[in-house]
């Protein structure tokens, strides 16, 4: 691994403490813009099917009736009852059926997001065979919560009980079918933050459900000791950590500790520690208010130039050019993902 020449710092100048509340995730996620959008209450009378290409993560929830969901190219289907709801977290290609043998109708029609909620109240045929979902998507800056998509399956189930959707998931689909009168003042703004919370709730449900033998950045965060040596590199990049002292700020040997951690993460703690920096150094470009000679000491680099260096062999690309990618993606004229809808 290159080598990294960070600012000397006293190691007595912070406190380094594992009892530290350090949220890791939360970290991540106040970093990864995310940017959610979602098509309200939509009426479907069978058959029907809703196709989505790869793009962006998503979520259907059933209001009444029942549906499948597929993935394309993958045996993975799973049969969706009211009060259920499904996440997709990678941006695979799927859909979402009335059965798996309906093939929907010639002349599939490809509808916006807002197209879709105009129809929601269009509904024919027997009330036996409607199905009534709440539906959408989330984007993110996926450089930055690249580590927490990786932990995750390509698609999360949250199960109702007893026919019922769990608390927190009714809760937040009821503010978001309030929210759906188009005169409301800010409902775009307070949409996007709800659907911010069913993506963070249904990865915390997840997160409950780890396996102790489970290996991944995920597992890693919520673990007693790897955890918060996370979270200290996490909250302060810029400090010149070693792994004897990472290790004594959790209270374990440094032999104990490099062994759990790349046995967790699949990489040593020095080479994490690079791409954390690294990471916080694009999310401080794309925010704009510091210079390259700012964010150089911001996440431990004695000289602009070291880390210019550092951040070109990483990420292919020089700091400003990066910076000028990056805008240009955030662009707001960009389009909003929109699913392929065959009734």
């Amino acid at each position: 691994m290159p080598s990294m020449q960070a600012r000397d710092l006293d190691p007595n100048s912070a406190v380094i403490t594992a009892s530290a509340s350090l949220d890791v995730l939360s970290e991540l996620l106040e970093n990864a813009r995310l940017r959610g959008w979602v098509a309200e209450e939509t009426n479907f009378t069978a058959p029907w099917r809703i196709r989505s290409g790869c793009g962006s993560a998503g979520f259907y929830f059933v209001l009444q009736g029942h549906c499948r969901f597929e993935i394309e190219g993958r045996r993975a289907v799973v049969d969706l009852a009211p009060g259920d709801m499904i996440l997709t977290t990678h941006g695979q290609g799927h859909s979402v059926c009335s059965s798996p043998s309906d093939q929907g109708t010639p002349g599939e029609q490809v509808v916006t997001v807002d197209e879709v909620g105009r129809r929601r109240r269009s509904v024919s045929g027997k009330e036996r065979q409607l199905t009534k979902l709440v539906y959408g998507g989330l984007l993110f800056n996926n450089t930055t919560i690249g580590l927490l998509i990786s932990s995750l399956p390509p698609f999360i189930h949250v199960t109702a009980v007893k026919g019922r959707p769990i608390p927190w998931l009714a809760d937040t689909i009821g503010l978001i079918l309030r929210e759906s009168e188009p005169t409301r003042p800010g409902r775009q703004a307070i949409v996007n933050r709800l659907v911010q919370m069913i993506f963070i709730q249904a990865v915390r449900s997840y997160a409950t459900t780890l396996p102790g033998d489970c290996h991944n950045w995920l597992a890693a965060i919520m673990d007693r000791d790897i955890g918060p040596a996370l979270g200290l590199m996490h909250s302060q990049p810029e400090r010149p950590w070693t792994v004897a002292l990472l290790a004594d700020s959790v209270g374990m040997s440094r032999s104990a500790f490099a062994s759990r951690f790349k046995n967790l993460l699949s990489k040593p703690p020095q080479q994490y520690l690079l791409e954390c920096r690294m990471r916080k150094a694009c999310t401080l470009l794309v925010e704009g208010e510091y210079g390259v000679k700012q964010i150089a000491g911001r996440v431990g680099y004695a000289t602009d130039a070291a880390f210019a260096n550092a951040f070109k062999r990483w990420s292919g690309k020089a700091p400003g050019t990066y910076r000028r990618a990056a805008l240009n993606e955030l662009d707001p004229k960009q389009p909003v993902p929109r699913r392929s809808v065959t009734r």
